[in-house]
Formats: structure tokens, sequence, C-alpha cells
């Protein structure tokens, strides 16, 4: 424990009111000084041009509650633009902005229509497909 600190907490053996006199003294008030209890309360008429004020604004500009961990979602609107382009053959994908730019992409060969994720399946003649069955019956030995 540093040494300028106290091992405990001294009460005080003061009365409330010889505590409030001492407050007093040190904040420069005479002993008989009494503060206002209204100073901070509104006049009746003030009170009503409050009301006034609030029943005019208040009510357009209310608080919306929501839950934090599911916010309000913004209403769908479809645009048709922007608007993917697929180039086929090159496996390219670029982003028309408007019709015009769509029609110019449209005129170098890109489509609409996505192209497939994976590339379609090889035909496969007799001797591969013999070829590729006799593989499989090895991979199948082996995992037994």
């Amino acid at each position: 424990m540093p040494i300028n600190e106290a091992g405990f907490v001294r009460r005080s053996n003061l009365t409330k009111e010889q505590r409030r006199e001492a407050e007093l003294a040190v904040y420069g008030y005479p002993k008989d000084f009494m503060p206002q209890q209204n100073q901070n309360q509104p006049t009746r008429e003030e009170l009503e041009h409050m009301r006034q004020i609030l029943a005019r604004f208040g009510e357009t500009k209310t608080i919306k509650e929501f839950d934090l961990n599911k916010p309000p979602a913004v209403a769908y609107r479809h645009q048709e633009f922007p608007k993917a382009m697929h180039d086929h053959t090159a496996r390219v994908v670029k982003t028309a902005t408007s019709a015009a730019h769509q029609a110019e992409l449209e005129a170098a060969g890109y489509v609409t229509v996505a192209f497939a994720s994976e590339p379609p399946e090889v035909e496969l003649d007799a001797s591969e497909r013999a070829e590729a069955a006799a593989i499989d019956a090895k991979l199948l030995k082996k995992k037994r």
C-alpha cells in the first residue's frame, strides 16, 4: 500500500446541520442561505407553450424501434442495369451499364446467358470406357 493513502475511511462526526453549515462556508454562502427549490421548474405558461410545440412537431418524428440483430431491410426494387454480359469463347464477363452499352457488347459477341461453371463432359468411345472401368475396379480394390 502506498504511503500517502489512508488504510481506512474516516467517518465524519458532524451532524447534518453542522455538515450543511460547513459546506455553505466552503462555497462562501452565509449560514442562513436557503437555496430556491423551484428555480428550475417552469411556469404554467411555459409548460403550455412546450406542450403546443410537442403537439406540433412531436408526432411527426417518432422513434422507430427495431431489433438490432435483425435490422429493417430495404425493399427490393428491380433495376435493369448494371447487367452482366458474357463472352463464351474467351470466358470473360463485362458489365453493361446502359442499353447502348449492352448493344455495343452484343455487337462484340457478348451475350446475357451465363456460361456453364463446369466444362461439358466429354463423350468416351468403347476403348476409353473400358480403360475407365479398369481404373475404377483397381480403386475399389484398394479401398477394401
